[in-house]
């Protein structure tokens, strides 16, 4: 359960601009992965390919299943995406009413959700922001908001846009804390290469219209020459 596997996937704009081609890569249960890359590069397209949000060809398969338009709906249901700007993904008068949309289609009853949503509040450090509006919050309590609202759904894939972006060292210690946290198959996309050191065990590194290299985030990330003809820096940790 959770896994995601990628073979030969390709993205283009409609302007043809080639985002990237033909790029495979296997992901198990359970694990943590860093997408790193210069701008430009399609790391958040890639994210939004995985999750259907987007069109690619090629094929994807989550937890074994080939990712088709007939069951697009049940494989979203095992894949929670939290975009970069918390302000796409909340819209609900309240945080209550973000954290629960769409419980209800999965079935949950009204008792359950309200539980559930509890729990998700508790699990992000904001107990008590049900009647909140979620738009009056400082960003990493919209951030961290965003991340109670995946964690709701219970999913097997969490995917992360550039979570650290933007916040201060406390919101970004208490995102890291969260995200570790998570027990489910993570991918995480970000320029804070000491984040992804911190919460990622693998590392993938995409630039040029392809993956140019993967393995453990130790080896890839304390490899000097690699990271700088990719355009990225050591982080503090491997230095």
């Amino acid at each position: 359960m959770g896994s995601i596997e990628a073979k030969n996937i390709s993205f283009t704009y409609p302007d043809g601009v080639e985002v990237f081609k033909n790029i495979s890569f296997y992901i198990n249960h359970h694990e943590s992965v860093g997408i790193i890359g210069p701008n430009g590069a399609g790391k958040t397209t890639l994210l939004l390919a995985l999750s259907g949000l987007v069109r690619s060809s090629g094929e994807i398969l989550i937890s074994k299943v080939i990712k088709s338009e007939k069951n697009i709906n049940e494989i979203r249901k095992k894949i929670s995406f939290v975009f970069q700007n918390p302000d796409d993904q909340l819209f609900m008068p309240h945080v209550e009413d973000d954290i629960s949309f769409g419980l209800d289609k999965l079935g949950y009853s009204e008792k359950e959700i309200r539980s559930i949503v509890k729990e998700s509040l508790r699990s992000a450090g904001l107990e008590g922001f049900e009647l909140r509006s979620s738009h009056h919050l400082s960003l990493g309590q919209k951030k961290r908001v965003c991340l109670a609202a995946a964690f709701a759904r219970s999913p097997e894939i969490l995917l992360l846009d550039e979570p650290s972006n933007e916040l201060d060292p406390a919101g970004r210690r208490e995102l890291i804390r969260l995200i570790r946290e998570f027990a489910g198959t993570k991918l995480v996309v970000s320029h804070d290469l000491d984040m992804i050191a911190e919460v990622c065990n693998t590392v993938l590194i995409l630039n040029k219209n392809e993956i140019v290299a993967s393995g453990s985030s130790e080896k890839i990330l304390s490899d000097k020459k690699l990271m700088e003809r990719n355009s990225l820096e050591v982080p503090y940790k491997y230095r």
